[in-house]
């Protein structure tokens, strides 16, 4: 267990703007229970993608923070999830009486995501810009917005799924933003990859998940 003591008044600053969330509440709030996923795409065949997903938690405490590192076998029709390496888990308990910050590796392991990709035939994914005609409508993926007829690549009730919102909650209030951040393609799947942001300013928080796109649909579309 490593201990690390603020030595600077700048090191001081850094920490207490991470704890700004707390400092605007009073005292003896308690903060909800936060749970923040970031994904990343790894490579895919014609059945399965692997990624990198990073998961942090609050764990309902204004001093906690957990990090969980895993890379993550799921398959591409239906999102069920094959299997699951977790890499790292890191634990940081903040003392701001103490001015500490006390880190806990709680679980660390070796995961060769090269040999993995090789032994389940997995070709690498390549990712690029995201193509100006793709953006969002509501919780909807389209392409061509600006249209009289735009495609409609990935559906609000998708959508849902993947970032497991509620359905009286599907819908995009001022503090609500879904980004297309980064494209994928990979020689080894005939589908075709987008990673999306979900942000959100009022927690403030933001999620990334990794959503399937059909080669055909998006060929049709224009792209």
């Amino acid at each position: 267990m490593k201990e690390f003591r603020i030595q600077s008044s700048k090191q001081l600053f850094s920490l207490l703007a991470l704890l700004a969330f707390f400092l605007v509440r009073p005292a003896g709030a308690t903060p909800p229970d936060i749970v923040e996923i970031r994904e990343i795409l790894v490579g895919a065949n014609d059945s399965v993608m692997a990624l990198y997903e990073m998961r942090t938690e609050n764990r309902g405490s204004h001093f906690f923070h957990g990090e969980t590192f895993s890379l993550v076998l799921r398959e591409i029709k239906g999102g069920k999830e094959v299997a699951r390496r977790v890499v790292s888990r890191v634990e940081y308990i903040y003392d701001l009486d103490a001015d500490t910050v006390d880190r806990r590796v709680i679980e660390s392991h070796e995961v060769g995501a090269g040999a993995l990709l090789a032994d389940r035939g997995l070709a690498m994914a390549l990712p690029s810009y995201v193509p100006v005609s793709i953006e969002t409508d509501g919780w909807s993926l389209v392409m061509g917005g600006e249209s009289d007829d735009p495609v409609t690549l990935i559906a609000a009730e998708t959508m849902q799924r993947i970032f497991d919102i509620v359905p009286e909650e599907m819908y995009v209030s001022e503090f609500d933003r879904l980004l297309p951040i980064r494209f994928y393609h990979s020689y080894g799947s005939p589908w075709l990859f987008l990673e999306i942001a979900w942000e959100n300013d009022d927690e403030p928080r933001q999620e990334t998940r990794i959503v399937v796109l059909d080669r055909q649909t998006y060929r049709r579309a224009g792209g």
